[in-house]
């Protein structure tokens, strides 16, 4: 393992997207699910070992709860899911997609209008993405 950290200048990141993947269509307590889920237990374990070779670690996916256990030998990762200060980290702000892409959405909205029956707006076309990106929160018909 220590060849791991020789061959690099500076520290590693990790960047692992949807780590639930492998499971959350699976049928709850299958041989298969067991199974996948002692897999990503080992993964992350191995994680833990060689963390003083990593910069940083970041995991997303949509089971937090679910699979705890998962998690439960990785437990030096800190949790971000609702802290304040990450919101502006990842993605886009509503404010940034309005200011940027200003030109594109009247472009959109162009476009749709052709379409359909009535105008549609940015602020319709605004509405539509945050339904899309955030349809658990906010519903929306044009």
């Amino acid at each position: 393992m220590t060849q791991l950290g020789n061959n690099y200048a500076s520290k590693i990141v990790v960047l692992i997207d949807e780590y639930d993947a492998p499971i959350i269509h699976l049928t709850k307590g299958s041989d298969l699910e067991k199974a996948n889920i002692k897999v990503m237990k080992d993964f992350f374990m191995t994680l833990k070992s060689l963390n003083s070779y990593f910069q940083l670690t970041f995991i997303t996916g949509v089971s937090k709860f679910s699979l705890s256990d998962v998690f439960s030998g990785a437990n030096h990762l800190d949790d971000i899911t609702i802290d304040a200060s990450a919101d502006a980290m990842f993605g886009y702000t509503q404010e940034e997609i309005t200011q940027t892409f200003s030109l594109n959405l009247e472009g959109i909205a162009l476009e749709w209008s052709k379409n359909s029956d009535k105008e549609i707006t940015k602020d319709m076309v605004m509405k539509q993405i945050t339904h899309y990106y955030n349809g658990y929160s906010v519903v929306v018909d044009i």
